[in-house]
């Protein structure tokens, strides 16, 4: 892992086809976290059934300082897997907007 300001930059090691079953096959990826976020999820009950999930608002990249942070985790990742060691084992996608492929995990 790097960690480069209020990012962490992650390969990971498998993709995830191989990890969650049913996914088609897809491309290994890189995980760029936001780890000091200036937003602030919330969660709130839905009912009183311990059974039934809780409603989950992450308030992600609300802020213009998150999604400026964001940009700058993914173009740092993009400069690395492009950099001449890693050149000739990796093809990086063009990404028009980086913050659009961008997704969660627990």
């Amino acid at each position: 892992m790097l960690h480069a300001g209020d990012v962490e930059i992650r390969p990971y090691t498998r993709r995830f086809d191989e990890l969650i079953p049913g996914l088609d096959v897809g491309p290994h990826s890189f995980g760029v976290g936001l780890m000091r976020s200036t937003a602030r999820g919330r969660i709130a009950l839905r009912t009183g059934d311990a059974f039934t999930p809780p409603a989950v608002n992450y308030h992600y990249l609300e802020s213009e300082r998150d999604r400026r942070a964001m940009r700058d985790g993914v173009e740092l990742a993009v400069d690395l897997l492009r950099s001449p060691a890693m050149a000739s084992v990796v093809d990086v996608p063009a990404i028009a907007d980086p913050l659009a492929p961008l997704g969660t995990s627990l």
